[in-house]
């Protein structure tokens, strides 16, 4: 991680050159050139050791590495803007790391070179992400994996360290690929659409990742064009299924995702929203006889589309066609609506944040199942087996996840009430933290947060409540196990 954030460095360094910006290039190159250092000088101090990756040491490494390397990944940050605290410009940097994209710092304080870092800090923190939970958190029954195996909780990490090594390294040969790949590809693909070669890589660095992180514009700013939309909504399904087939092997093809538990509940949320929305705002506008069009009922279907699946996988963004749709329909989406869709999030082991679909899904198959048995006691579908053992043994997690995440959200919630927020602008700072949702705040007009004047204090918050939402509560909660110490 820090090796590759050293590297990542030189990505401003070559912009800030060629663009004319010399004093952020010149910090960022000689950045990444002590970060190098320092990597080197750590491995051949290493280099005699031999490395034991038990389940504690790779869980407590991950938590560490989300709190230590923004320090580092905030330095030539910091001493490029030069006119912040250094906790401020830390805070930005979890918010990257994190895939959150908090607009900590006003859009115009920052160059074109700090924008693209913010946006590769972002991207590197989706890689990051999707790595470690598909071998450190899944596979230990975190991030949505204990509702997916069939093993209790405490055997899930019964694996050797050389088994944790080869899946780990697995999946870097196998995903990296793929992320990369499909990163230049939206960025190719943008570009051809017309959109300005600079703006189309953010914007498929920030999809990709779903950190949601703009730089000088955002989507509404641009020109609209469902074109571009339906690109960016394409490569934000992958945050609505994980494949688990990176360390199985298995093959992936439509079937399997359409028979995907997370994707049908993902389907389903969407298209409900949609429709219940679509009827009101036309009814609204038959109701000011304004009527419209099939050209207008059709953008507002697909605006209120792509503002529910942006919001349900945690990117945050708003369709360029909603000021469009306002006009037409007199509501856009409504902002309790896209809170909710955060809070849910998307699929298990993915960039997205929130609950997940998953231990959603688990919940409600439950309750589906116990509302049956109070209606039909007596039925023989209803007798104990194995599946029905499984499916409480899944709610039964899934509900002590999402207790630990209310009642954390409470927490942070009363803490950013004691910084000097109010309680409105807490709650959804809290929410928008804890699901890493950072464009949340910008839907909400009596919630906006001015990061800048946050004391020590609130900044504080935010960035524990960022790394808990990124990581789950359950991750830091495991390590105060005693089972976890022994090896």
């Amino acid at each position: 991680m820090f090796w590759v954030g050293a590297l990542l460095m030189w990505i401003p360094a070559i912009h800030g050159t060629i663009v004319g910006n010399f004093d952020e290039a010149r910090n960022f190159f000689y950045g990444g050139l002590l970060g190098l250092f320092f990597v080197y000088m750590l491995a051949l101090a290493q280099s005699n050791r031999t490395a034991i990756a038990s389940r504690f040491q790779l869980l407590i490494m991950l938590v560490l590495g989300y709190v230590f390397l923004p320090i580092y990944l905030t330095l030539p940050h910091y001493f490029s803007i030069g006119t912040t605290r250094f906790t401020t410009a830390y805070l930005d940097m979890v918010s990257a790391f994190t895939t959150t994209g908090f607009v900590v710092f006003e859009p115009y304080r920052l160059n074109e070179t700090l924008h693209l870092w913010r946006a590769s800090v972002g991207w590197f923190g989706g890689a990051i992400v999707w790595v470690s939970a598909l071998s450190v958190l899944a596979p230990e029954g975190f991030s949505g994996g204990e509702t997916r195996d069939t093993k209790p909780i405490g055997s899930l990490g019964e694996r050797t360290t050389i088994d944790r090594h080869a899946a780990l390294q697995r999946n870097i040969r196998a995903f990296i690929p793929f992320y990369f790949g499909f990163t230049l590809m939206l960025w190719v693909a943008l570009t051809s659409l017309s959109v300005a070669p600079f703006e189309g890589f953010i914007i498929a660095l920030s999809v990709l990742s779903t950190s949601g992180i703009v730089g000088q514009f955002d989507l509404t700013s641009l020109t609209p064009s469902v074109p571009v939309e339906a690109l960016i909504f394409f490569f934000l399904c992958l945050a609505l299924y994980r494949r688990r087939g990176l360390e199985k092997r298995e093959q992936l093809s439509l079937s399997t995702i359409r028979r995907s538990d997370e994707v049908q509940l993902a389907f389903y949320l969407i298209v409900s929203f949609t429709a219940l929305l679509i009827t009101f705002q036309a009814l609204n506008s038959f109701e000011r006889s304004e009527g419209g069009n099939i050209f207008d009922f059709s953008i507002a279907i697909w605006s209120n589309i792509f503002t529910l699946t942006s919001f349900l996988t945690t990117l945050g963004w708003v369709s360029a066609y909603s000021d469009m749709v306002q006009v037409w329909g007199g509501v856009s989406v409504p902002a309790m609506i896209l809170l909710g869709l955060a809070l849910i999030g998307g699929g298990a082991a993915t960039t997205a944040g929130g609950i997940k679909l998953a231990r959603i899904y688990a919940l409600y198959a439950n309750a589906l199942h116990e509302t049956g048995r109070l209606l039909h006691p007596s039925a023989v579908g209803y007798s104990v087996n194995h599946a029905s053992t499984k499916r409480r043994q899944d709610a039964f997690r899934a509900w002590v996840f999402f207790m630990l995440f209310i009642i954390t959200m409470s927490l942070v919630t009363l803490g950013l009430a004691l910084a000097g927020l109010s309680f409105e602008a807490a709650l959804v700072g809290a929410i928008s933290a804890m699901s890493t949702t950072g464009p949340l705040i910008s839907v909400f007009e009596n919630a906006q947060i001015n990061f800048t004047s946050l004391n020590w204090f609130g900044s504080s918050v935010f960035g524990i409540a960022m790394i808990l939402g990124r990581l789950e509560v359950l991750v830091l909660l495991s390590l105060f196990n005693m089972q976890m110490w022994q090896r």
